[in-house]
């Protein structure tokens, strides 16, 4: 078995829905990089990144 498969069948997904649509992420993502993975484009300042901004 390659690397990869090895590495993809250790990625645990987790159930979430966002507007009540259901996704799967995997598990450990922060709320934005798990918005961002299931398409959502999330745009603001510097701050967002680095968890300083506060607008969320």
């Amino acid at each position: 078995m390659a690397k990869q498969d090895q590495a993809a069948q250790k990625v645990r997904l987790i159930n979430i829905y966002i507007m009540g649509k259901h996704y799967q992420v995997p598990e450990g993502l922060t709320i934005l990089t798990a918005l961002e993975y299931c398409g959502y484009r999330m745009i603001r300042g510097c701050g967002c990144r680095a968890g300083f901004c506060g607008a969320c």
